[in-house]
């Protein structure tokens, strides 16, 4: 019986330094392949299974007896330490591997017949050992730490048997030599649910701590996310406020500007006529000065309302070019729908009748000027603008229109 567990034991050890050695270097490898390694040692001593092979040196088997109880307490405490590594006691820990040296070393140094004093005496280290390893895990238990149950109950094991053992229970034939040996490989039992359980529950930390990367990932992703489309709109925003005016809420001769390159480039590629309506209100000083300048705001936004209604189509664009001025981009639109479309705008903002008693025609009018570009060639503007100078010069509310 004790050959196989010895052969148990062994095998064991052997499987955690492979993997240990192996480069997982999981935590408790190497310090439970030492305890299954001591106990081994122990329970072939325990059971004479090096009586045969030591026969001829009775006096050295006798020392041999407590090495593995000076080697395993060591062993024991750096296996709870890689267990619970934050609550260890590693300077008290330190100090007992370097105790149980000198015990280690004064039995083979001092004469074969002090060798069970020295036995007995490290019942003391061992007792220090055992509460150091009680103190840490009562620390771990307050932090909510897995498997202090398991380790708990084979630190409190560990300690009888090891006080079994140093008082000489093995020595003697009988049951408490074989339940000595089945307590041995107890402990290791439950070191191994020890493991086991701070293996498992390490395993589910990480996959918790996985989802909660991934879950603030999300957020990350989520919030990023919100974030841009916020600045986007905040963009989008600031770029209709530098592209509208402030007063009629059209656009204002920034964005008139930007649409006529455009659309210029539209009309060279397409082979399209591209036509421009110049309006300017009549007498507009001269209403200002009667009326004040709020209801001359009220009457450019007016006349901005029935220009931005007269930009139908999708390219169609209303503009305040400056002051009393307007402007009307008709895309793809050849001069006599050109010249239509500006006869309407000006029609219409005369039929509003707005009074105007400064004005000769008693209410407010619009002069316009209308020029077209086959394929966007050309001063559009300046033809527009000419055409607007000779509407004026004809006395006002009238409309000229450029020859392409």
């Amino acid at each position: 019986m004790s050959l196989l567990l010895v052969g148990f034991l062994i095998a064991v050890a052997t499987l955690h330094l492979a993997m240990y050695a192996g480069g997982r270097r999981r935590a408790g490898d190497l310090p439970f392949s030492l305890l299954a390694l001591f106990a081994a040692l122990r329970v072939s001593l325990i059971g004479g299974l090096l009586d045969a092979a030591l026969a001829g040196l009775p006096a050295e088997h006798g020392r041999l007896d407590a090495v593995p109880d000076f080697l395993i307490l060591p062993a024991f405490l750096y296996f709870l330490r890689t267990l619970f590594p934050e609550e260890s006691d590693e300077p008290t820990a330190r100090t007992i591997s370097a105790a149980a040296g000198l015990w280690l070393a004064g039995t083979f140094l001092l004469p074969r017949g002090a060798v069970r004093w020295v036995s007995l005496s490290y019942i003391v280290v061992s007792a220090v050992g055992i509460a150091t390893a009680l103190s840490c895990l009562a620390r771990a238990e307050r932090a909510g730490r897995s498997a202090v149950r398991q380790a708990r109950a084979g630190t409190f094991l560990f300690g009888i048997l090891l006080a079994l053992d140093l008082l000489g229970v093995a020595a003697a034939p009988g049951p408490g030599k074989t339940g000595l040996a089945f307590g041995w490989v107890g402990i290791f039992a439950v070191c191994s649910a020890a493991l086991g359980r701070r293996i498992q529950d390490s395993y589910e930390e990480a996959r918790r701590a996985s989802r909660a990367l991934a879950r603030q990932n999300e957020e990350l992703e989520r919030l990023v996310a919100e974030r841009t489309r916020e600045l986007v709109e905040a963009n989008e925003g600031l770029r209709r406020m530098a592209e509208t005016d402030g007063l009629t809420g059209i656009a204002n001769r920034r964005r008139f500007e930007s649409a006529l390159a455009e659309e210029r480039r539209r009309a060279a590629r397409t082979g399209s006529t591209l036509s421009l309506g110049m309006f300017d209100v009549d007498h507009f000083k001269a209403y200002n000065d009667a009326y004040g300048h709020l209801e001359g705001d009220e009457c450019l936004k007016k006349v901005a309302s029935v220009l931005s209604a007269h930009a139908r189509r999708p390219g169609d664009l209303a503009a305040r070019y400056g002051g009393e001025e307007f402007a009307l981009l008709l895309p793809d639109t050849d001069p006599e729908g050109a010249l239509a479309r500006v006869r309407s705008a000006a029609s219409e903002i005369r039929n509003l009748g707005i009074p105007h008693e400064s004005s000769p025609f008693r209410i407010v009018t619009i002069s316009a000027g209308v020029a077209s570009a086959p394929r966007g060639q050309g001063d559009l503007v300046l033809a527009a603008d000419q055409a607007l100078y000779a509407a004026k010069a004809a006395g006002r509310d009238a409309i000229r229109q450029s020859v392409p």
